[in-house]
């Protein structure tokens, strides 16, 4: 992701056509970055009036539009996303059902998991999860600070991990967060074993660090220390447990790391 006004200087104005627009669809007033959540190829560029065509019809204002970051709550501010969405708008594989389908149905199959079952029960439970994510992120969300630095750690360590770059993969720790806790608990519902607002369950954390340990490098041991990666194979349950209540950047690494080991 690069900003329109660090786009725009660094492309001379010039180079709009077949980049994907990320745009907000509704003004907000709380604050938060939730509300960009519309994307579309850009298939026109009328530099007389300043107007990029998108492929949904939506019309950007590009004069207006010059921020310095993507926290912004007016309709239609919008950022040049470059990466897993642009090349899915190519293959013709990103479809405009929703504007949080291509979230919603990752998060359901590859973090509830219950979406890529086969089993009729998993799938009637999945559309309902589906169903409640969506109503979630369309009524928009706020990231608290300790959140927001936590995702900032998990992203910069699996930056660029599998193709995925750390603006991607904040826009999904950003969201299951929302999804997963609403940012209001760090301990799952009806004594459950999930831990953390983004509700990673110890024995996942476990099976992370031991069978896919090799997404755990350099900077990971950077952020956490040069042995944590293997004092966390050697965590119980209860420990991972605790300590994925008690450290938010841990936990939503290895909510990242999740995502980064799953097809998405």
């Amino acid at each position: 992701m690069v900003t329109f006004k660090e786009f725009n200087e660094a492309n001379n104005n010039d180079d709009y056509i077949g980049k994907t627009a990320v745009y907000a669809t509704r003004d907000t007033s709380g604050g938060g970055t939730t509300n960009f959540t519309a994307k579309s190829e850009v298939i026109k560029h009328d530099k007389k009036f300043n107007v990029l065509t998108l492929a949904d019809g939506t019309k950007l204002n590009t004069v207006v539009h010059q921020r310095k970051d993507k926290n912004l709550y007016n309709k239609r501010d919008f950022y040049i996303l470059e990466g897993k969405f642009k090349n899915l708008l190519a293959t013709g594989a990103l479809v405009a059902s929703s504007a949080f389908g291509d979230f919603v149905q990752d998060w359901s199959k590859f973090y509830q998991t219950d979406g890529s079952s086969n089993d009729p029960a998993k799938i009637e439970k999945a559309k309902k999860n589906e169903a409640r994510a969506t109503a979630v992120l369309d009524a928009g969300f706020s990231v608290p600070f300790d959140a927001k630095k936590a995702i900032s750690v998990a992203a910069s360590i699996f930056d660029g991990d599998d193709g995925h770059n750390a603006a991607e993969i904040e826009d999904y720790l950003e969201k299951t967060g929302a999804v997963e806790s609403g940012y209001r608990t760090k301990v799952q519902s009806g004594d459950g074993p999930a831990r953390s607002y983004w509700q990673v369950e110890p024995k996942t954390a476990m099976d992370l660090v031991k069978n896919s340990s090799a997404y755990f490098g350099p900077k990971f041991k950077k952020t956490f220390g040069e042995d944590a990666l293997k004092i966390l194979q050697g965590y119980n349950e209860q420990q991972m447990s605790d300590l994925l209540l008690k450290n938010d950047a841990l936990a939503a690494s290895m909510a990242a790391a999740k995502w980064i080991a799953s097809p998405w």
